[in-house]
């Protein structure tokens, strides 16, 4: 374990260790400072009041307020399976999936908006590809708007 705790150190994050089950084996300094009463011999997934997995090996926990992003991996040190976490800041994720749904919404508005046109709209992407067309399409042409959708206008 000397040997993981050296290695643990010498990276720039707080890093922590823990066995299967989620018990704190080791962690390096940058985790001590960050998280003081997280560093004795307790399970790890009970000091989280929110986990959510949003990948693989990657998770954010709430830790007193504040969100963190979690990158596991499993890990053997002396025979030993365990799993290392890498933490990192992850206010930028809780920012970044805010946006993500502002844009579903705002995505979900412009599709209504189209769907009810009274006018045809017909959305190509650069090479002339069908990619999005409305109902009236189908009132005027008589020809189903799933047709087109990835036909080239250009043929």
């Amino acid at each position: 374990m000397a040997q993981l705790g050296d290695w643990m150190e010498t990276i720039p994050f707080p890093v922590l260790v823990t066995d299967p089950s989620g018990m704190i084996e080791c962690s390096n300094a940058q985790f001590a400072k960050r998280f003081p009463s997280l560093t004795d011999k307790r399970n790890f997934r009970d000091l989280f009041n929110k986990w959510e997995e949003i990948g693989n090996h990657l998770l954010t926990v709430d830790f007193q307020g504040d969100l963190y992003l979690l990158l596991s991996h499993p890990i053997t040190s002396q025979g030993k399976e365990m799993i290392l976490y890498l933490v990192s800041d992850g206010s930028l994720v809780s920012h970044l999936q805010q946006k993500i749904a502002e844009l579903d919404k705002l995505n979900r508005e412009l599709d209504a908006i189209i769907e009810n046109s009274y006018d045809a709209i017909y959305i190509t992407d650069h090479n002339g590809t069908t990619l999005k067309t409305n109902s009236a399409i189908e009132r005027i042409t008589g020809i189903p708007k799933e047709y087109y959708y990835g036909k080239n206008t250009n043929i």
